[in-house]
């Protein structure tokens, strides 16, 4: 068993970067190669040649392995991959993760250890890494699916309705639009959204305030993170909080916390393996006056 862990917007030495990962797509439909001594298809990938930058690792590999010759390439994030129940190693090898959009194709080199190129709109059965993969190859359709963005007041509803759907809370969709609006008036909170590129529909959101007290440094405190229930599964929170993290960290904090319900394991789940630890249990109490 493997876990992968994701580092983001987080500074990674570049000596550590050994491999590259590229999730490409051609004519709508995405790339995978087997190699010429197996059976089993994997997303084009490479390791890093001496003097190479891991860009040009993605670059050259590209072309190697897929015959790729006009491309456009756009880095996704770090990762590592190391054996489930141990933690990652500080200072070990990782990969990084890209998205290739190719526009032409040539032959691949007759040195190539690549047997075939197959083109989809899923992954191809067996799989070459098969915990490790569809990881990859979902953070890439994510990536090219949706973009995170800041939260608009026209966004109001979509917001209602992922409060309801994806976090239980049925509260008026007036009254949202009215918080929303006074929330980014003070503009001291972070609030962005994922969009659905094609359509434009706001499936998720993620909403981090302020967190100032006279015992910590200062730090931000996730108040909602939430997709809606027919995208969950598409990584999607994971680039929410991604992008929340950054926005914590250009703001000023040391860090970001969150309460999350004893009930919700499938959440403290996600939590963990973002990298977020558990400092202790809370009950949660709350005095509200009568309307």
């Amino acid at each position: 068993m493997y876990r992968i862990d994701y580092y983001w917007h987080e500074i990674v030495a570049e000596d550590r970067f050994r491999y590259a990962v590229i999730a490409a797509r051609h004519a709508g439909q995405w790339l995978f190669v087997r190699q010429k001594t197996r059976d089993s298809y994997e997303l084009p990938a490479g390791r890093r040649e001496a003097g190479e930058s891991i860009e040009g690792t993605a670059r050259r590999e590209l072309f190697e392995e897929t015959g790729a010759v006009r491309f456009d390439l756009e880095a996704i994030c770090a990762f590592a991959v190391s054996r489930a129940g141990r933690e990652p190693d500080p200072e070990g090898d990782c990969g990084m993760l890209y998205l290739a959009e190719v526009y032409e194709r040539g032959a691949i080199p007759a040195e190539s250890e690549i047997g075939e190129v197959r083109q989809g709109v899923k992954l191809p059965d067996p799989l070459h890494y098969p915990e490790v993969q569809p990881k990859l190859f979902a953070l890439a359709e994510a990536w090219s699916d949706y973009r995170i963005r800041p939260a608009l007041a026209a966004d109001a509803a979509a917001i209602c309705q992922i409060n309801s759907l994806g976090l239980g809370y049925d509260y008026p969709e007036d009254k949202t639009a009215g918080k929303l609006a006074a929330i980014l008036a003070t503009g001291q909170d972070g609030l962005l959204v994922a969009e659905h590129r094609m359509s434009g529909a706001v499936v998720g959101y993620i909403h981090l305030a302020p967190y100032e007290c006279t015992y910590a440094d200062s730090l931000k405190n996730i108040l909602a993170l939430a997709v809606l229930p027919e995208h969950q599964g598409k990584m999607i929170g994971r680039m929410l909080l991604a992008e929340g993290e950054r926005w914590a960290r250009e703001a000023g904090s040391s860090g970001v916390r969150l309460v999350s319900g004893s009930k919700r394991t499938g959440a403290h789940r996600f939590y963990a393996a973002c990298g977020y630890r558990l400092r202790k249990e809370q009950k949660n109490f709350i005095k509200q006056w009568l309307q």
